[in-house]
């Protein structure tokens, strides 16, 4: 959670130091501080959501390509086992 608020205060306050122009023609326009403030909320909260749905797309997308890449490789011996022997028909006990 720390990283988390780290990177956002990082994000927020490198945009709010490139912007410090345009923050001053809005307030040259008649921009309350208030007003200004919600921009920049609601542009942390559009980066954070952006985010997390990324992350979870890209989380979903590459576990579902790590099992179907590895069906099979960690399965316990004895399932092997029990599959050899019913392809060749030998009885298996219970």
């Amino acid at each position: 959670m720390l990283m988390i608020a780290g990177v956002i205060g990082l994000i927020l306050g490198l945009g709010l130091a490139e912007r410090r122009q345009s923050f001053t023609i809005l307030t040259a326009l008649g921009a309350r501080p208030l007003q200004l403030g919600i921009f920049l909320w609601s542009e942390g909260l559009f980066v954070v959501v952006g985010g997390a749905i990324l992350g979870i797309v890209a989380g979903f997308g590459i576990s579902y390509a790590l099992v179907t890449i590895l069906a099979g490789v960690f399965d316990p011996v004895w399932q092997k086992i029990k599959t050899a022997g019913k392809t060749r028909g030998y009885p298996i006990p219970a």
